[in-house]
């Protein structure tokens, strides 16, 4: 972006928080952003992968306790459910992922 050059000069380069913009940084900037792409990719194939995994097998039984009919005592949190599908499908996934209704 264009700023002034006292504020570039007084502020940001004094900081570390901007640089001119040379060809040599213009190529970093596009194999940064080439190497961000190619992740970005990565992790979308890895949760369809997963997602079509999830598929196949459909519903996980969660062991608990119950009552009369479909109440059960406790609750079933993301943990459990982490734990199930480790122990099943051998795979990590990281429990802020696994959202419970």
């Amino acid at each position: 972006m264009k700023v002034r050059a006292g504020f570039y000069r007084n502020f940001l380069l004094p900081k570390g928080k901007a640089t001119l913009l040379t060809p040599d940084v213009l190529k970093e900037m596009q194999v940064e952003q080439e190497r961000i792409e190619a992740e970005k990719k990565r992790v979308k194939e890895e949760a369809q992968q997963l997602a079509r995994v999830f598929e196949t097998i459909g519903a996980f039984k969660v062991p608990r306790k119950g009552g009369k009919g479909k109440q059960i005592f406790g609750s079933v949190t993301a943990q459990d459910l982490v734990d199930i599908i480790k122990s099943q499908l051998n795979r990590d996934v990281d429990k802020r992922l696994v959202e419970v209704p």
